[in-house]
């Protein structure tokens, strides 16, 4: 509405608007580059984290026990049900994924067979990772770590989206719209060959 527009001191869409405790944190206005929104967002999580606010990861890890509870009580129980997917991953992201616990206190990971992460904003065309990991054995590493100090050692990992890494402004990479069919196919085997040397169970791709 435009009252409510006209509160918010709203000057460009989309506007992004945390809540902490009730109170409105505007984060950013307009389109913005992945990392300054990653930015603005990991700020509004810490800040939450810091006042004992985790509301968001007990509502996602309610969520899925929901589907949990319903596909175990349907007529065909024996569907594999994937945890919730995290993308743009930074070691602090894992450790939030791996907390997270219903309103009861219970784990997220006693409410599905195997988990799985959109791994974005790792790499580009050249192969190149963007800093947060020093390559995606590292990357699978920390994962696996983190899995066997929550007791699921055994859980398939997948890898729900991947695809051609494109930047969210045209202004930031080289590459923006440069690439060919040929080319994309063959960065996107790359990647799925490293998924594959890894071990991760479950890829589904798009380009």
């Amino acid at each position: 509405a435009k009252g409510v527009a006209q509160a918010l001191g709203v000057q460009a869409v989309p506007m992004v608007v945390g809540v902490i405790g009730g109170q409105l944190a505007p984060l950013f206005q307009g389109t913005t580059e992945k990392t300054i929104a990653k930015t603005a967002i990991d700020e509004l999580l810490r800040v939450a984290a810091a006042n004992g606010l985790t509301a968001l990861q007990t509502m996602v890890a309610d969520i899925q026990k929901a589907i949990w509870d319903g596909v175990k009580a349907s007529a065909t129980p024996d569907i594999h049900v994937i945890g919730p997917s995290m993308a743009y991953l930074s070691s602090a992201d894992l450790d939030r994924y791996f907390a997270m616990k219903t309103t009861g206190n219970v784990s997220i990971f006693s409410y599905c067979d195997g988990i799985a992460f959109h791994p974005y904003g790792m790499y580009d065309p050249s192969g190149a990772w963007d800093g947060t990991w020093a390559d995606f054995a590292t990357f699978t590493a920390a994962i696996r770590t983190r899995m066997a100090t929550a007791g699921i050692s055994a859980y398939p990992l997948w890898a729900t989206e991947v695809g051609l890494h494109a930047p969210w402004n045209s202004t930031s990479s080289a590459w923006w719209g440069s690439l060919t069919i040929a080319q994309k196919a063959t960065h996107l085997y790359a990647w799925i060959q490293s998924y594959y040397d890894e071990g991760w169970q479950g890829i589904i791709t798009y380009s």
